[in-house]
């Protein structure tokens, strides 16, 4: 028994040995100078290049119900013009009309007849609904006169072009009425070419 006892008090005496010498190096630690502390600082960069993504599901769309049928004259008509659209930055948006309304090859001398049917074409953006509004002359000439820059830091999803005919007293040419719209979207940059 006796040694069982002195094996006791030896491992109590160890261990209070231990948490003596652990106590005096704790305080060591604690009272360490700044000075000797060293540090690190990374400024961390990247970049994501300006871009925009344009996809359509058809490349033609009739303009239904065109001539009033009673009249032979034009109808109030709307026809849409779909798309998807993804940008990561800022736009310009142009859009343009190839003969600036809905036009036939046919040709006539008398005043009467139409072979130019005027619209009005409206630009919905995701988040941005009549994002850009214009009549189809001001989009002749490769649009100059139809325009907008949009500031929305980015955006994706469906987008469209409305065509809206206005009802109008003006006999139509017999034939095929047809126009070329082109929608151009592009990052904003600025002379530098930054955004």
């Amino acid at each position: 028994m006796a040694v069982c006892t002195a094996r006791r008090v030896l491992a109590g005496i160890l261990a209070f040995g231990s948490v003596q010498v652990a106590l005096p190096s704790s305080a060591i630690a604690a009272s360490i100078p700044d000075n000797l502390v060293s540090s690190l600082n990374y400024r961390v960069v990247g970049s994501i290049t300006p871009s925009c993504s344009l996809a359509q599901r058809t490349q033609a769309v009739d303009v239904l119900g065109l001539q009033n049928l009673d009249t032979d004259t034009v109808q109030a008509t709307d026809t849409d013009l779909p798309f998807s659209v993804a940008c990561t930055a800022p736009v310009r948006v142009t859009m343009a009309s190839a003969h600036g309304g809905l036009k036939t090859d046919g040709i006539t001398s008398d005043a009467d007849f139409a072979s130019l049917v005027a619209y009005h074409a409206t630009l919905d953006m995701p988040g941005a609904s009549d994002a850009l509004e214009c009549r189809s002359d001001e989009m002749a000439n490769g649009g100059a006169q139809c325009v907008r820059e949009l500031q929305n830091a980015a955006f994706a999803g469906d987008g469209r072009i409305r065509i809206h005919t206005n009802a109008t007293d003006e006999l139509l040419l017999a034939g095929t009425y047809n126009d070329t719209v082109t929608l151009t979207i592009s990052p904003q940059l600025d002379g530098d070419g930054h955004l």
